[in-house]
């Protein structure tokens, strides 16, 4: 009876990497992995599918510190957000709601503006009385980046799930492109029409 924050029904899971040795390049890794989301979603009985770092329940997720720009907190007390690596088709497939911007996008380019976003319990805490869209959060020590810090302007608000177990409570959640963030790792996730077992 937990809400989720998603629709767990009809989804189909697989987790795989890519061989380094043939893959050593991020836009390689990234391209691949939209590549194999685009083949998917072509098939007969498929209503959607995305490529996402870490899927929900599955143990593989990532937490870091973060900062907003001009918010007063001592560096050993930095808050902590839940964080993914999704393509643009992740809030379709596993139907996480919209609530104000865009979600991650195919113009979210490598070279182009850093993006995130954000899930409503960040967007309330950090901007409760503004609108988040378009301001700064600089991710701490991101690994996809070799530690190196980010600065990602929010561009989408999107509603919480729990993504490591049912009872966790409400935190900071953001979402960051592929292409951003390439990585050899990603679940494919597919929704489909009938049982998800048959494909």
């Amino acid at each position: 009876r937990v809400d989720t924050g998603f629709n767990p029904e009809q989804l189909l899971s697989l987790e795989y990497r890519l061989p380094r040795n043939q893959y050593p390049d991020g836009e390689q890794q990234w391209r691949f992995h939209y590549q194999v989301g685009d083949r998917v979603r072509a098939l007969p009985g498929v209503v959607s599918a995305s490529n996402i770092m870490a899927l929900p329940y599955s143990g593989n997720g990532s937490t870091g510190t973060f900062v907003v720009p001009g918010m007063d907190v001592a560096a050993d007390h930095e808050p902590r957000a839940q964080y993914n690596i999704v393509d643009p088709h992740y809030f379709e497939t596993i139907d996480i709601p919209a609530i104000a911007g865009r979600g991650i996008s195919y113009q979210d380019q490598p070279d182009g503006l850093p993006v995130a976003v954000i899930n409503r319990t960040m967007a309330e805490r950090y901007w409760p009385d503004d609108d988040p869209i378009g301001r700064q959060v600089i991710l701490r020590r991101l690994f996809t980046r070799g530690g190196e810090d980010v600065t990602m302007t929010v561009v989408g608000v999107v509603g919480n799930i729990k993504h490591r177990r049912l009872d966790e409570p409400e935190m900071p959640q953001m979402y960051l492109p592929y292409t951003q963030h390439p990585h050899l790792f990603s679940t494919l996730v597919v929704r489909t029409k009938g049982d998800p077992m048959s494909m």
